[in-house]
């Protein structure tokens, strides 16, 4: 075996073999050490505390250098009762962002930590999902949930949540294994399976209704617009209803509003906008004469909503 030249690679296979070689070697070196330390520090009242790691032994991060630790990481050397002088006190206002998408080699790690599936049947358990239009593969290999694939998850969660957790698919996987260690009885299994299965789809088509349900007076799905403006309109009753724009909207945790029964939702400026919960009918119809129009739930005085302006701190 020889190590390839600079020269007989362009730029990205280059990078590539560069990659690869050292996280092989990386492979077969110690691991890397370090000490990770606390400095606990109290300002009058207040108590904070900061983390910092001092390196010891880089092990395969001397190879992998793109793992190494930073020398941001280090913290100073000091001993308990140290005083220092406060230099400057800042109070910044940040908003948590979301967690991203997870990539298919994420989703991969997940099924195999559940026990879904098999080394060769979890590549075809995603390409499934995206071939039926649940996900879209973005940039970086992460799996985009498609409108579709929402709607289809939220409808399993307000009929049967157990269709959308791993549980099922891993206790099926297990009888699997049990059966090709001789533990357990092929047609047993089949049987015992095809019932639970048979039990869940008839309480699903019993209750399929539930999937659609969300206009308070027909209680029958409202559709969402997405043309500019952007508006819920319900084709059982003909009524559209306009709604805040320029931002996402999603259901708010399958609550519905105490005034009049429609379902809550949910408006979002993006990862780092503002978000506010509402109802559609009261966004249109202002229950009270305090309430203005095109409000969400911060602004209804309601007594008891747990939503309302009065009950989440949010008061004149």
């Amino acid at each position: 075996m020889r190590c390839a030249d600079r020269n007989q690679l362009d730029h990205d296979s280059w990078r590539l073999y560069e990659y690869i070689t050292k996280h092989f070697i990386g492979t077969l070196m110690p691991d890397c050490i370090y000490l990770s330390t606390t400095i606990c520090i109290s300002i009058g009242a207040e108590n904070f505390s900061v983390n910092g790691k001092q390196l010891l032994d880089p092990g395969f991060t001397k190879v992998m250098d793109w793992l190494a630790l930073q020398d941001e990481e280090k913290l100073p050397d000091v001993k308990s009762g140290d005083e220092f002088a406060v230099l400057e006190t800042r109070l910044s206002e940040r908003q948590t962002s979301p967690p991203d998408y997870l990539t298919e080699a994420e989703l991969i790690s997940l099924m195999e930590k559940h026990g879904i599936g098999t080394d060769a049947s979890i590549p075809v358990h995603i390409n499934n999902i995206c071939q039926r239009n649940y996900v879209q593969v973005s940039s970086g290999r992460r799996l985009v949930p498609t409108s579709l694939g929402i709607v289809l998850v939220h409808g399993y969660q307000k009929i049967d949540p157990d269709l959308v957790l791993p549980t099922m698919r891993s206790a099926v996987e297990e009888q699997l294994n049990l059966i090709a260690l001789g533990k357990a009885d092929f047609n047993a299994v089949l049987r015992h399976t095809l019932e639970i299965f048979q039990l869940k789809f008839q309480y699903f088509v019993n209750n399929i209704g539930g999937m659609d349900e969300l206009c308070g007076k027909c209680r029958r799905y409202i559709k969402l617009v997405e043309t500019k403006p952007i508006r819920l309109h319900c084709v059982n009753c003909d009524e559209t209803f306009a709604v805040p724009q320029n931002g996402i909207i999603r259901e708010f945790h399958e609550n519905r509003c105490p005034l009049d029964d429609y379902q809550l939702l949910m408006w979002s400026g993006g990862a780092k906008g503002k978000s506010f919960t509402f109802c559609p009918y009261c966004y249109n119809n202002p229950p009270f004469p305090d309430m203005a129009k095109a409000s969400g739930c911060n602004l209804c005085s309601h007594p008891t909503c747990e939503y309302s302006r009065d009950n989440t701190g949010v008061s004149q």
